[in-house]
């Protein structure tokens, strides 16, 4: 039977099955797919707490860098049969990094942030000993790493709350940095790598966020909960009060977790972009004299956790940060004959 050039063979899917893994487990290649997509995003990490120094300059801590994303589009079953791999997948999600706390003495730092966990998807090699075939594990098939933490805030905004960069792994996208105190208004608007503009880079597209710095002590509410990325406007706080940082999962989650369903086709990486970049969390207010520092928000789906608040109050403490969103993988199943 002829097809025309952009028709389905007789007997393929017109539409992928989709697999999301928020929990490591084993999974074997869905029943009569032909090919995989195959999505790891890696944990994000976690964000540092704010300092406390009622007579001194204080900062709010930094935010937590996004994971790194691997993606691999459509490997043939040959390809996995040929090679002597067995179609079983030993899938692992990258733990968020922990929340670094917020200082309680007067005149001390905040804590730092976590390092997340690596996520990534292993395939098993089959190797025959004798007449006895054994499965036994093979190399990091798919591998992306988790975000690097931020940093406590300290009593110099320059040289403590730049939160720290995993070293990249070979083929993977590395995650935005998270955002980095200033004088200015508590705290950079953006969790960025670098000074990266929206198309800067390429993998500012399929990157997921760092999140944004905790707020200055004196600022209450210049830099309420400024998340990061590319959309960071959409978590601003401008109505005067101090609040804690935005937990992203409460306004993204929905689109994120409904994202990997939308595609007719395995997604090309552009496709990937508007979805892994949403922001990571909100940083937490900074505090004066008489309030303490608010929290940093949570990150999702790799992206990383917001940082603390500092304070200038004698009496109450500085915010901790945000802790950072665990990782996930995502495959995309198809039959294209």
């Amino acid at each position: 039977m002829n097809q025309d050039f952009f028709g389905f063979p007789t007997g393929a899917w017109t539409k992928p099955q989709v697999y999301v893994f928020q929990q490591s487990v084993k999974f074997g290649w869905p029943s009569s797919a032909t090919h995989i997509s195959i999505l790891v995003i890696g944990g994000g990490g976690g964000g540092g707490g704010g300092r406390k120094g009622s007579a001194t300059t204080a900062y709010g801590g930094g935010g937590g860098c996004g994971g790194f994303v691997r993606y691999v589009r459509r490997i043939p079953f040959e390809l996995i049969t040929t090679s002597g791999l067995s179609p079983n997948m030993n899938i692992v999600i990258g733990a968020g990094g922990t929340a670094g706390s917020g200082a309680t003495t007067d005149g001390s730092n905040g804590g730092n942030g976590g390092i997340a966990g690596a996520s990534y998807v292993e395939f098993f090699v089959r190797r025959v000993s004798g007449t006895t075939e054994n499965l036994q594990q093979g190399i990091y098939f798919i591998y992306a790493q988790g975000g690097g933490a931020g940093l406590g805030g300290t009593s110099a905004a320059s040289s403590s709350t730049q939160a720290t960069v995993q070293a990249a792994s070979a083929g993977a996208f590395r995650g935005l940095t998270g955002g980095t105190s200033s004088s200015g208004f508590g705290g950079q608007v953006i969790g960025s790598y670098d000074t990266n503009l929206f198309g800067t880079h390429p993998f500012i597209f399929t990157s997921p966020a760092g999140g944004a710095c905790g707020g200055v002590k004196d600022q209450i509410y210049s830099n309420n909960a400024i998340t990061s990325a590319i959309l960071h406007t959409s978590g601003l706080h401008w109505d005067g009060s101090a609040e804690n940082g935005i937990d992203i999962q409460n306004k993204f989650g929905r689109l994120t977790d409904n994202a990997p369903f939308q595609y007719l086709q395995a997604p090309y990486l552009e496709d990937l972009s508007w979805w892994i970049t949403l922001p990571g969390g909100g940083g937490g207010a900074g505090g004066d004299a008489t309030t303490g520092g608010k929290f940093g928000g949570a990150g999702y789906c790799g992206s990383g956790g917001g940082g603390g608040g500092a304070t200038g109050s004698t009496t109450l403490n500085a915010g901790a940060g945000g802790v950072g969103g665990r990782g996930r993988v995502i495959i995309w199943a198809e039959k294209l004959w």
